[in-house]
């Protein structure tokens, strides 16, 4: 997103609303984002009020570009989230986790690791090697 004036925005929301093609007309992407770059400089209740839109709908577009980004950046790093349930089968270990010592790792790559519940020693060097050997690659 690039650094954009609450003027030059209004102007443009302007022209669209005099081009767009009916009342359910979808707000292009890029006006979107726009909009929501003004948040760095101005507050919502002013945004909202210059560019004659909704501060629920302004609130809706930030959190929806919040999502693709890290959509984006998921794809492209092909990471994801993924819990390991460590432990016999069937057994409901929430109790125990919530109580127990919780370690996060983070990698200088960025990718981070966190590790909740009861664990010896050894179970815990091996797979933190296995982690950090990842760096190496």
């Amino acid at each position: 997103m690039s650094s954009v004036s609450l003027e030059k925005t209004r102007k443009t929301f302007k022209a669209w609303h005099r081009k767009k093609k009916g009342v359910r007309s979808r707000v292009p992407e890029n006006l979107k984002e726009q909009a929501v770059d003004l948040f760095r400089e101005y507050r919502l209740k002013d945004v909202s009020r210059e560019l004659k839109i909704s501060p629920s709908a302004i609130t809706r577009w930030k959190r929806e570009l919040r999502k693709q980004v890290s959509k984006k950046i998921q794809q492209e790093s092909g990471l994801n989230f993924i819990e390991l349930p460590v432990g016999p089968a069937g057994v409901n270990r929430e109790k125990d986790i919530r109580n127990s010592p919780t370690m996060e790792i983070t990698r200088p790559d960025g990718l981070c690791i966190k590790i909740s519940g009861k664990s010896n020693l050894n179970e815990f060097q091996m797979l933190w090697k296995e982690f950090m050997r990842g760096t190496r690659q």
